[in-house]
């Protein structure tokens, strides 16, 4: 790997190693979460977001944004996730041609379950490689890298 941020070889190294680690990771993680609580690991994704959001905060076009999706894609995935009861769509007071999305009971509780499979596919394949050190650091490289992207 690279040595160093003057290395010419720093940006594909690093770039590469991120990649590589996120797809796998996302690819256990989406895995897991489907055979253990039913949802994929982009509905894990916005019931995270909705349920860590004031009720009524969250348009789909945010939602869309965040999980990097079209707006087809978005209401594709809010088409099926509202049809398995964990989501609701409701038109915004102030502008009725923005939608708004809730998660239910139903979410909350299938939320609850995904929560604990992700923690632990996340202990099991990341941050077992690390000690208690290193894992305070790898938080602040990666606030650090959030902040430039």
């Amino acid at each position: 790997m690279a040595d160093g941020p003057d290395d010419p070889e720093a940006p594909t190294a690093v770039g590469h190693a991120l990649w590589a680690l996120t797809s796998r990771l996302g690819q256990r993680l989406d895995s897991a979460l489907t055979r253990e609580a039913g949802i994929s690991l982009a509905w894990f994704i916005l019931l995270r977001q909705l349920a860590s959001a004031a009720p009524g905060d969250l348009r789909m076009r945010d939602a869309g944004a965040a999980l990097v999706m079209t707006s087809g894609g978005m209401t594709r995935m809010v088409d099926r996730i509202e049809a398995a009861g964990h989501v609701e769509r409701r038109a915004c007071p102030q502008d009725r041609r923005a939608l708004r999305l809730y998660i239910t009971d139903a979410g909350r509780a299938v939320l609850r379950q995904a929560e604990l499979v992700y923690r632990r596919e996340l202990e099991t394949h990341l941050l077992r490689h690390l000690h208690g050190d290193e894992v305070r650091q790898l938080r602040q490289i990666l606030a650090k890298l959030g902040h430039g992207a």
